[in-house]
């Protein structure tokens, strides 16, 4: 017998995580306390927190800032995954 679609997100959803659904491959993730298991729409256990985001830039003398490829940058900005808020710069010497 073939495993339900969803299966893992419903052991999990089971043993308490939060689970998200997505209507439409364009939608948002929205929060579901009651998820249907439509095999139509996509499932996913809510990730726990949002990961910080990183810009990796190219900054010259002349103050010319360009963002760049991991392996070309120069700077690399941390920016918290909750506020948005810069938290640290980097530099690469």
């Amino acid at each position: 017998m073939k495993p339900h679609k969803h299966a893992d997100v419903i052991k999990a959803w089971a043993d308490g995580r939060e689970v998200e659904v997505k209507l439409t491959p364009e939608s948002e993730w929205i929060d579901t306390n009651r998820p249907s298991w439509d095999d139509n729409f996509e499932y996913r256990i809510k990730p726990l927190g949002n990961p910080d985001s990183l810009v990796y830039a190219y900054v010259t003398p002349q103050a010319t800032f360009m963002e760049v490829q991991p392996k070309n940058a120069n700077v690399i900005f941390t920016f918290d995954g909750f506020t948005q808020q810069l938290k640290m710069a980097q530099v690469r010497l």
